[in-house]
């Protein structure tokens, strides 16, 4: 995800936060207690890797709907409000991409993440989340020994390597990089989102025929 979504999620994130702090307040709820909860709602499904909308709207409504109703166990009891709160994140995450750190809680933590991104974002979000992993390494090699080299160098250019700004090479950058026309590029990344679709054991577009 570029810099300018990621601070785009993070000014919504800590708005929703914000909002949410004032909806304890006027429940009067303890604010040190309601404050615990949704830095464990956050932390619990940026752990487990978040679920997310598209949509801010959506985004912004489900997270005050879950919170909310959160905060009026609270009016109950700390300790139910904090079990409910646990099952909550663990309902509205997607334990088959764990993330294992807090790093990224304003980007993770709610509901809401701009698309920002394209159709090889599966390799991108993998790369982000497992940047060092076996599997991602293994098919790496093999992209290396059975490809063409131009294959993995436009690879390479796309996917591990970034600009200033943080941004994957843009298909200008990567033509400059390797001579290789952009026509011939986007083919070529496709055959590598379908290669890498059917290495990981992905659904591909002919499955979904």
């Amino acid at each position: 995800m570029s810099e300018k979504y990621c601070k785009l999620n993070k000014i919504i994130t800590i708005l929703e936060m914000f909002i949410l702090i004032i909806i304890n307040i006027i429940l009067k709820n303890n604010w040190l207690e309601g404050l615990i909860l949704i830095l464990e709602f956050m932390i619990v499904r940026t752990i487990l890797g978040a679920k997310h909308y598209e949509n801010r709207y959506e985004c912004f409504l489900m997270t005050m709907a879950v919170m909310t109703s959160i905060f009026l166990i609270l009016k109950i009891s700390f300790v139910l409000a904090l079990i409910s709160t646990l099952f909550a994140a663990i309902n509205l995450s997607d334990s088959k991409i764990p993330r294992k750190s807090t790093k990224k809680l304003l980007e993770e933590g709610f509901m809401y993440k701009p698309k920002g991104g394209t159709k090889y974002k599966l390799i991108d979000d993998y790369i982000e989340t497992y940047p060092n992993s076996e599997e991602l390494l293994e098919f790496e090699n093999r992209l290396k020994s059975c490809g063409d080299g131009r294959t993995y160098d436009i690879y390479k250019m796309r996917f591990r390597e970034r600009n200033e700004y943080n941004e994957s090479l843009s298909l200008e950058n990567i033509e400059a990089k390797t001579g290789v026309n952009q026509r011939r590029i986007v083919e070529k990344l496709d055959n590598i989102l379908l290669s890498f679709k059917v290495f990981c054991n992905l659904p591909t577009e002919l499955d979904k025929k």
